[in-house]
């Protein structure tokens, strides 16, 4: 399922409570994006809770992340495996190499909750095909509000796109206090104890479907 979090400019970040309950029910890695009207900003692979939410803490603290628009991503793995470079978010590029780069800057990036059918392949998931082979290739993406609405509806899944200045959401996102989620299936784990968390451990069926394009990957290496 996974889930996205968005924080407006002018709020603060989500408390820790709300933080690590959508962690216990997406536990496969997080990551996290903002802007400053000069470049995006980015980091993922955290594998632990404790790990993501200090580095969160640690940026909110010499970024000022109130007056940023920040986006956060809970990943339950559906393809691709569960390593840290699975992670979202993955900057809108040709280059499976740079997406999977745990921390830096970029223009544009992406995150996603959902499926996206037939765009996963052995070594690389849907939502990293889906950006090089699609997303990529669209000119002034960032400007695209409408056509990324429509997309994120046609795969049935939420899109989030986080540009210098400004962010787009693709499909309905609901509303949870001062933030946009993508869904709140986290609002069912009660169990949030940070001392604790890292000892639980969660199982998910795993989406094993046959995919197309298992060799794309191979024109940009």
């Amino acid at each position: 399922m996974c889930v996205i979090i968005y924080k407006k400019r002018g709020f603060n970040i989500p408390d820790k409570k709300l933080l690590l309950r959508a962690w216990t029910a997406n536990p496969d890695g997080a990551g996290f994006a903002y802007n400053d009207n000069k470049n995006v900003y980015y980091k993922k692979g955290f594998t632990k809770f404790k790990d993501f939410y200090n580095a969160l803490l640690e940026t909110d603290t010499t970024a000022k992340l109130q007056n940023k628009d920040l986006i956060i991503h809970f990943r339950i793995a559906t393809s691709g495996g569960t390593a840290p470079e699975k992670t979202h978010p993955f900057c809108v590029t040709h280059s499976l190499k740079k997406m999977e780069q745990l921390q830096g800057t970029c223009k544009l990036a992406f995150f996603h909750n959902g499926i996206i059918s037939d765009f996963a392949s052995k070594n690389y998931s849907d939502t990293e095909n889906y950006t090089a082979l699609i997303l990529a290739n669209i000119k002034n993406l960032e400007q695209q509000d409408t056509l990324i609405d429509y997309l994120a509806r046609v795969e049935n899944s939420r899109f989030a796109l986080i540009t210098k200045n400004r962010v787009l959401l693709g499909n309905e996102f609901l509303t949870d206090n001062n933030y946009f989620v993508s869904n709140k299936n986290y609002t069912y784990y009660y169990n949030t104890s940070y001392n604790n968390y890292d000892k639980m451990k969660y199982q998910y069926n795993t989406y094993t479907k046959d995919y197309l394009y298992n060799d794309y990957n191979r024109l940009y290496y």
